[in-house]
């Protein structure tokens, strides 16, 4: 299967705001909904394509790998 990715424009508080909406929609309890969001932030953060994105920019920054900063599930 070939995924297709796309880059969208956005800052990290648009997309916690449009997360939030959606799980909100989803969930009956607020606890649920953060818990949600968080899961889904998790995925994106964590996620192969961008930890490739941040290591190029840091590397055509000139700087250190960025892996120390990331946690390892």
């Amino acid at each position: 299967m070939k995924l297709i990715a796309e880059r969208v424009d956005t800052t990290l508080g648009e997309l916690i705001a449009a997360l939030s909406d959606a799980a909100f929609e989803l969930c009956g309890d607020e606890k649920e909904a953060y818990i949600l969001v968080s899961l889904a932030l998790e995925d994106i953060f964590l996620n192969d394509a961008f930890r490739r994105a941040l290591r190029a920019l840091f590397s055509a920054a000139g700087k250190q790998s960025p892996e120390r900063y990331l946690v390892r599930a």
